[in-house]
């Protein structure tokens, strides 16, 4: 999910949109919502289903990304975090 069809998803599920409204916004993000099948229409208004909240809830509520093996740190991450200059000093005495 973007950040773009969370916020907007975000913004339908605390609100009540009519059809009449949709002019407003941005038709791109929301038809990639109603593709996914989060939105649709129910009567004049735009409603989220229930796998529209479910992926809402899911993407909201997100954990860390974690790899699939255990392994050492990159450089790249040593050098961003200062690794090296905090394993390299020395021990107060």
């Amino acid at each position: 999910m973007s950040s773009l069809q969370f916020g907007t998803l975000k913004y339908l599920i605390a609100h009540e949109i009519t059809v009449e409204h949709l002019g407003i916004y941005n038709l791109t993000t929301l038809g990639s919502l109603i593709q996914r099948g989060w939105v649709e229409r129910q009567g004049s208004k735009i409603a989220v289903t229930k796998d529209g909240q479910e992926a809402y809830d899911s993407y909201s509520r997100g954990g860390p990304n974690y790899r699939l093996k255990e392994g050492e740190l990159s450089e790249r991450v040593r050098l961003m975090l200062h690794i090296n200059k905090l394993r390299t000093m020395p021990k107060a005495s």
